[in-house]
């Protein structure tokens, strides 16, 4: 089976992280598994990390520390 070759859009990521419950996690989630693959530059991680910590999200709802661990 060939691999699904996916970039996930910041807004993604960012409602992932803060509504564990949504559907944005769930793609998330199926991005990290096989047989998906994430594809990320740097130029799209360094956006991935700012929309995490960005002043417009409030503080209560910025996601935890763990979130923006990438293993």
């Amino acid at each position: 089976m060939l691999p699904l070759r996916l970039i996930v859009d910041t807004n993604v990521i960012v409602s992932a992280a803060l509504k564990p419950d949504g559907l944005q996690r769930t793609v998330f989630l199926l991005a990290l598994t096989k047989p998906s693959r994430l594809y990320v530059s740097a130029a799209i991680l360094s956006e991935y990390l700012y929309g995490l910590v960005a002043p417009g999200v409030a503080h209560s709802q910025r996601p935890p520390p763990a979130v923006l661990r990438i293993h």
